[in-house]
């Protein structure tokens, strides 16, 4: 039976205009009255129905809610658990990844240190595996020709990379007449320090000195101004050898030329 239908079944009692009409008035108003409750039940009825048939017909939203989150815990799961067969396999090699990964060689890793505050130092360090123990000579005093930019600059890369021992700075000294006092001083506790190029491998000596052309950024050459590239190779007793780059500055002055600005390219150990 449809709505309209039981909303006419539902005033079917109901009395005519007529039949109010003759009705006294106490009764026609009683009348009225239980004619417009009537009414108001029936709107109320057709109204919970509407509601009714749209709970019935409109969708739950459960169970794309279900879904979504079954495929999200899908993506997170399956690449732990393929992650996890992975290892499985590898261990049931016989051990045939860490054996490859023992006899792999190192990759150096990267610091940075400052020379006077003149830009960074890059640096790569770690020695390499297969190295044998070697003697190695105790450093000298270099002769000194100040006139010279290029003999103090060998000079000044010899003394500071000749350790006799560790701790042992004093054969420094002789570098001390021509290194500028701030780059002195740093210098000196740059080879006591646990992140330098030569930290750990004394006795060292400086056995390779090559004097290169400056690099693009460096400051023209002047009559009172050097500017150059140096390579310093330096020996260690473990059988390693370290190679340093630095772009230098030296400055004439009355007593002749001074290394007065050093900047730490990179060093590599071989």
């Amino acid at each position: 039976m449809s709505q309209h239908d039981d909303q006419h079944d539902d005033h079917s009692d109901a009395p005519t205009d007529e039949e109010l009409a003759a009705m006294p008035g106490r009764l026609r108003r009683r009348a009225k009255r239980a004619a417009r409750q009537r009414k108001l039940a029936a709107v109320k009825q057709a109204r919970a129905e509407e509601r009714s048939w749209d709970r019935r017909e409109a969708p739950s939203p459960w169970p794309i809610i279900v879904a979504v989150a079954l495929l999200l815990a899908g993506f997170l799961l399956i690449p732990r658990l393929l992650s996890g067969n992975g290892a499985a396999a590898e261990s049931n090699n016989g051990g045939a990844a860490s054996s490859s990964s023992a006899t792999a060689t190192p990759q150096p890793t990267t610091a940075q240190s400052y020379f006077m505050g003149d830009g960074p130092q890059a640096v790569e360090t770690p020695s390499f595996p297969g190295h044998s123990p070697v003697t190695v000579p105790s450093p000298t005093v270099p002769a000194v020709d100040r006139s010279k930019p290029e003999s103090v600059a060998t000079a000044w890369a010899y003394v500071y990379h000749s350790v006799p021992r560790n701790g042992e700075y004093g054969y420094m000294a002789a570098a001390e007449s021509y290194t500028a006092p701030e780059l002195r001083e740093f210098m000196r506790a740059q080879a006591g320090a646990a992140n330098s190029a030569l930290a750990g491998k004394a006795p060292t000596i400086a056995e390779d000195i090559q004097i290169k052309p400056a690099g693009p950024d460096a400051p023209a050459d002047t009559p009172v101004r050097w500017s150059r590239t140096i390579e310093v190779t330096a020996l260690s007793h473990e059988g390693s050898r370290t190679t340093l780059s630095y772009s230098v500055s030296l400055f004439l002055g009355e007593d002749g030329w001074s290394v007065t600005h050093a900047t730490q390219n990179f060093w590599t150990v071989k």
